[in-house]
């Protein structure tokens, strides 16, 4: 299984937020790479801010995986 980066997107009380984890392709521990350094209003908006992070990290767009909790 190759490196992927996956998107984490949650509502906190605060807001929308995320983070975006490496998983390795020897099955290890997922890794942290970058978090939000803010909470967003909406979830588009962590979405969006995450994406650019993502692209800049990877050259490519993440795995989207929504942890929201209602």
């Amino acid at each position: 299984m190759p490196q992927s980066i996956e998107i984490k997107v949650e509502r906190q009380s605060g807001g929308w937020v995320w983070a975006a984890v490496l998983h390795g392709a020897s099955g290890g521990e997922p890794v942290v790479l970058r978090q939000s350094p803010e909470a967003f209003p909406t979830e588009d908006d962590a979405r969006q801010d995450a994406g650019l992070v993502v692209s800049a990290l990877s050259g490519k767009s993440g795995q989207w995986v929504d942890e929201s909790k209602e």
